[in-house]
């Protein structure tokens, strides 16, 4: 809409937008910087048609769409892309060269603009942050083969909220199962982390509990802090956060520990204001303008007795992994606590890596039902979880890490929130963070 302002004003307009939005209190900083300027660098463009280009003429590509860039603060860009692969082809092979053709947007590429002379990134990330019709398309677990009850929970503060009990179909199995209250990341819904609950649901045995979170989803109200706390005062549960959800189960098992058996965060934060040096870095002096605090190191220090597992990612773009490392160090915690860090992990992408559900597993068996009652499991003299390098890969099984494989039509759906349609066909990527030259 500012597409002819130059990259000052740019950088001006989208500064002051991101204050107001801190001010007004968004749920994370990172969700600041997507829905600023949209103006596309030539280069960027350029790089990305050409590859898009490359990636369309795969014979088994059906098509490449809904590109969209923007020009965030100091010069970053954002942008998505769809890709739909044909039913018959090779997915994991397919989504792999995708993968590797957008890697290679590096300076090489994108530096021929003589005016562009600084180094260039191309990161993907899985998955898309604000996939189209998130407020409105939320999955069900039925589309992945779970039966499942929809329930609408209204708070005490009169907020209705939609969520997911999808329970072992055998009753006594049922009521021996451990159960997953999960809490999704800031991005998407619920709907969009059905894959993972299928991996906890067919292949642990597990019950899941999903509750999409006011102003997500099809749940009434406006996200904020206050609120998503409400939110999870619910059942006494196991409690499973990944990024902003990490931050709600801490804060839940703080204020309800005898009500749990075990907690497990991925990639959360010390804290909202720690997190916005990192985030933008030019708001660093003004983090008192951030009402959304999400204390997670003060919160993890009154949990004394729950067993707790970390997932770290050690490449995570947006919380840097000193958070988590010192959320660790901080837990007071008597009970066992298990540190699990995926060399090759981001942000979003660290549920896909080797050896993720193996640490989940190992904990639940473990910690939860000492080593009874899940599906699989076999204790291992380690009290750590194993290395990802020990991770069986096998495509007789259910689940491959990255990648679940429905047995019943031979199908198979990557392991990312928001991108699989109804028929197993549609991926979303995102390219993030370019860095372009500052003037």
């Amino acid at each position: 809409m500012f597409g002819i302002a130059t990259p000052f004003v740019d950088k001006f307009l989208a500064m002051s937008e991101s204050a107001v939005m801190f001010y007004l209190g968004f749920p994370t900083a990172k969700a600041l910087a997507k829905v600023l300027l949209q103006t596309t660098p030539n280069t960027v463009q350029n790089g990305v048609e050409n590859r898009l280009r490359e990636i369309q003429q795969d014979p088994n590509i059906l098509n490449v769409d809904r590109v969209h860039f923007w020009q965030t603060t100091y010069g970053k860009c954002v942008g998505t892309i769809e890709i739909r692969v044909r039913p018959e082809a090779d997915e994991q092979a397919t989504l792999q060269l995708v993968y590797q053709k957008l890697e290679g947007l590096t300076s090489s590429d994108l530096n021929s603009d003589e005016n562009n002379s600084s180094e260039l990134t191309c990161k993907l990330i899985y998955p898309a942050s604000y996939p189209e019709g998130s407020r409105q398309e939320v999955a069900a677990p039925s589309d992945f083969g779970m039966e499942y009850t929809e329930e609408t929970l209204k708070t005490k503060d009169g907020v209705n909220l939609k969520s997911y009990i999808i329970l072992q179909s055998d009753t006594e199995q049922a009521k021996r199962a451990p159960t997953i209250l999960y809490f999704h990341a800031n991005a998407g819904n619920m709907g969009h982390r059905l894959p993972i609950a299928k991996v906890l649901y067919d292949r642990f045995n597990c019950n899941v509990v999903m509750l999409s979170y006011r102003g997500y989803g099809k749940s009434d109200g406006t996200p904020n802090e206050k609120g998503l706390k409400i939110d999870a005062q619910s059942t006494p549960l196991v409690a499973y956060g990944q990024s902003i959800g990490g931050a709600v189960a801490i804060d839940l098992v703080s204020r309800n520990e005898d009500s749990f058996s075990g907690l497990i965060v991925e990639n959360t934060f010390l804290s909202l204001p720690k997190l916005i040096p990192s985030v933008m870095p030019f708001l660093k002096h003004f983090t008192f303008l951030c009402h959304q605090q999400w204390p997670s190191e003060k919160s993890i220090q009154r949990i004394v007795k729950t067993p707790i597992l970390f997932l770290a990612g050690a490449k995570d773009e947006l919380v840097p992994p000193s958070h988590m490392v010192k959320l660790n160090e901080l837990s007071e915690s008597r009970a066992e606590k298990s540190w699990c860090v995926f060399p090759n992990g981001m942000h979003n992408d660290t549920c896909m890596q080797p050896g993720y559900f193996t640490a989940i597993r190992e904990f639940l068996g473990s910690q939860i039902l000492k080593s009874e009652g899940i599906a699989g499991y076999e204790a291992q003299a380690a009290s750590s979880p194993p290395s990802p390098a020990n991770e069986k890969k096998t495509l007789d099984e259910s689940y491959v890490d990255g990648q679940l494989v429905d047995k019943n039509n031979d199908r198979s759906y990557q392991l990312v929130s928001g991108v699989v349609d109804d028929k197993g066909l549609s991926h979303s990527f995102q390219v993030e963070e370019v860095q372009l030259e500052e003037e």
